[in-house]
């Protein structure tokens, strides 16, 4: 009879191995995917910083860029100061026509410059450069406006083709803006 009741009692508690080996399964795999979505948010970070140097660095070289050309060179002078209204500079070894678009009732002349690739392998950067002369950058202890040269440089993630398209969402743009009187 003692045998009878020793047998009732392991089929009692069959399974209980399998069950304990599920629920440590569970929570090893829980774990892991834990592990997993910290790892995949990781390189979103990355890819975003990575991202964002690449757009800094572009705008930086832009404005650089602008600088040198309007404060060493002096090409930037406007139509009405006998510039040229589309000036033609050189920037990383890439010649730029600028399309410029004088404003004759405001005073003041705008650039833009595609910088394809500013220093970057091709495709990996693109910086648009703005020059507006004879703008107000300011105003002096008086209130009365300063009159100067803004430098405006936006720089891209992205190849430039790629900017006009909707094609990548993830494209990242960063911008510096230079201001000093004339």
């Amino acid at each position: 009879m003692k045998k009878i009741q020793n047998q009732k009692f392991k089929i009692k508690h069959r399974g209980f191995v399998l069950l304990f080996t599920v629920v440590i399964s569970s929570i090893i795999l829980a774990m892991a995917l834990g592990i997993a979505n910290v790892n995949y948010k990781e390189q979103l970070l990355a890819i975003q910083a990575r991202d964002s140097d690449i757009s800094f660095f572009a705008a930086d070289a832009g404005a650089e860029c602008g600088l040198y050309w309007d404060r060493q060179e002096g090409i930037f002078l406007g139509v009405a100061n006998g510039g040229t209204q589309n000036p033609i500079i050189k920037c990383n070894e890439t010649v730029m026509v600028g399309n410029g678009s004088p404003d004759e009732g405001d005073g003041f002349v705008v650039y833009d410059f595609p910088l394809a690739s500013a220093g970057l392998p091709i495709g990996e950067g693109c910086a648009h450069l703005k020059v507006t002369k004879n703008t107000e950058v300011g105003k002096d202890s008086l209130g009365n406006p300063i009159i100067g040269t803004k430098i405006e440089s936006f720089g891209y993630n992205a190849a430039c083709d790629d900017i006009s398209s909707t094609s990548s969402l993830r494209i990242v743009e960063r911008s510096l803006k230079v201001q000093y009187p004339n």
